[in-house]
C-alpha cells in the first residue's frame, strides 16, 4: 500500500502575507477615486443682453472712396504723394508734362484776340455803311440818287451787320477753344478730390499713360460704415436706429458702438446681382445692414469685425456664463457643487447671450457652478475639488 499524503502545513509568515495581499487588493478595488480639479464661478445678478450675432463678419467701408483716372493722354512729369500720406481737397496728387497743352492754350487766347479785333474793325464798317445808309434816304427823298443807288447802299449795310454778327461769333468760337484748352490744361494737374489718405499711388514717373488709366486710390477714413450680414431668419429683429456692438481683433472686451443706419429692402448684395432673379439664384440669404459707429477712430477700412445687435437688455437679474451652461432649447443645465460633489442641476432660462445667460429659476444667487466643462471624467455626481469662486471673467464692458 501507498503511503497517506502528507497533510500541508500553514506557516505563519504565509498566512501574513496572504492577509497583506488581500487587504491591498480590497483597497485597490474600493479605494473613492481622486476628485476632478475644477475651476468654478458663482450665479450672480447683472446685466443680461438679448444679442443678434451677425451672420458673417462685418466689412469696414469707407462712405467715399475713388480710384482717380487720367482724363488725357500725357507724360507723368510729377508725383507727389505715395501711399498712405494724408492728403487735404484740392492737394496735387499727379501732375502731366504740359508743354504743348500750355502752347494750345496760349494759342486760343491769341486766336481770342484777334477775334475781339475783327469785331472792332466789322463794327467800324457797319457804322460807316449806316451813316452812308442815312444820307442816301434823305438824298432819295430830294431825288438826287436813284432808287437803285439806295438798294446799293441799304444792301451794303445789311452786310456790314452781318460782318458784325459774324466776327462776334467767331469771339465766341475763340473763347469756347481758349476754354477748352485751359479745362485741359487744368486735367494736367490731378488734385484729390476729397480729403483723405491714399490707399494706393499707381503713377509712375515719366511713364506715358492713356486716358482712363488708374492714378492713385483715395479714401475718406474720416467717415467709414460697418456692412453687417444679417440671418434671415433674425431680420425681425433688426431696426433702424438699433444699437449694435462692433468687436475688432485685439480688442474685443472694449466694443465700439453704433447704429443702425440703413436696412436694405433686398435680401444678397447689390452690387453681386443685377436683378432680383440673380440674387436668388445665388442664394445669398443674408440682409447686408449699414451700420454708423459712434467712434470710427479705431476701424481700418476693409477690415473684417464681429457685430451683434442689441434687442433687448434686463437689469439686476440672476445670470451664469453661457459658457458653463449644457444644452438647447429651453432644457439647459449646469454642474452646481454640493458637497464636493458635481450635482447635474436643470434651470429655466431666459435672456441669452454669448457671454451670459438669465436664470428665471431652478439656481440662486451665490450658487456655485463648474465653469470647467473640459474634463471628460465630469459627470453627475463626480467628486470635484476647486478653488475659490471667481466671478466672471467674461464681464461686458460698459452699457450701450
Amino acid at each position: 500500500m501507498a503511503p497517506p499524503p502528507k497533510r500541508r502545513s500553514f506557516t505563519w509568515p504565509t498566512i501574513l502575507v496572504s492577509v497583506v495581499a488581500a487587504g491591498v487588493s480590497l483597497f485597490v478595488f474600493t479605494r473613492p477615486d481622486p476628485p476632478i480639479h475644477v475651476d468654478v464661478v458663482r450665479v450672480q445678478k447683472g446685466e443680461v443682453r438679448e444679442l443678434v450675432p451677425a451672420a458673417a463678419a462685418g466689412v469696414v467701408m469707407a462712405e467715399r472712396r475713388v480710384t482717380v483716372r487720367a482724363e488725357l493722354a500725357g507724360t507723368v512729369a510729377l508725383v507727389a504723394k505715395r501711399a498712405g500720406d494724408r492728403v487735404e481737397a484740392g492737394e496735387v496728387i499727379v501732375r502731366f508734362s504740359s508743354d504743348e497743352l500750355d502752347a494750345r492754350a496760349a494759342q486760343a487766347r491769341a486766336n481770342t484776340e484777334a477775334a475781339q479785333v475783327l469785331v472792332e474793325v466789322a463794327v467800324d464798317r457797319q457804322t460807316i455803311a449806316d451813316k452812308a445808309h442815312e444820307r442816301s434816304k434823305k438824298l432819295k427823298e430830294r431825288g438826287a440818287i436813284s432808287a437803285t443807288d439806295l438798294e446799293r447802299v441799304e444792301a451794303e449795310a445789311r452786310a456790314a451787320k452781318l460782318g458784325v454778327d459774324k466776327a462776334k461769333s467767331a469771339v465766341t468760337q475763340a473763347r469756347a477753344a481758349e476754354r477748352l484748352a485751359r479745362v485741359l490744361l487744368q486735367r494736367a494737374t490731378v488734385t484729390a478730390p476729397f480729403g483723405g489718405v491714399l490707399q494706393d499711388v499707381t503713377a509712375e514717373l515719366g511713364v506715358q499713360v492713356a486716358p482712363g488709366t488708374a492714378l492713385f486710390d483715395l479714401i475718406d477714413d474720416a467717415r467709414v460704415t460697418v456692412e453687417v450680414p444679417v440671418d434671415e431668419a433674425d431680420v425681425p429683429k433688426i431696426s433702424v436706429g438699433q444699437t449694435v456692438l462692433i468687436r475688432v481683433s485685439g480688442r474685443r472686451d472694449d466694443p465700439i458702438r453704433g447704429k443702425v443706419d440703413f436696412i436694405p429692402p433686398a435680401m444678397g448684395r447689390s452690387s453681386a446681382a443685377p436683378s432680383l432673379e440673380a440674387s436668388l439664384q445665388a442664394r445669398d440669404r443674408a440682409l447686408y445692414v449699414h451700420v454708423a459707429p459712434e467712434d470710427p477712430a479705431g476701424l481700418r477700412v476693409g477690415s473684417a469685425v464681429d457685430a451683434e445687435f442689441l434687442v433687448r437688455r434686463r437689469d439686476d437679474v440672476l445670470w451664469v456664463p453661457t459658457q458653463v451652461v449644457m444644452g438647447r432649447g429651453m432644457t439647459r443645465a449646469v454642474y452646481r457643487v454640493e458637497d464636493g460633489r458635481a450635482r447635474r442641476v436643470t434651470f429655466e432660462p431666459g435672456l441669452t447671450s454669448w457671454e451670459r445667460t438669465e436664470v428665471l429659476g431652478g439656481l440662486e444667487a451665490g450658487d456655485v457652478v463648474v465653469s470647467s466643462l473640459d474634463d471628460k471624467r465630469l459627470e453627475d455626481r463626480a467628486r470635484v475639488a476647486h478653488d475659490a469662486a471667481k466671478p466672471d471673467a467674461h464681464a461686458e464692458s460698459t452699457s450701450p
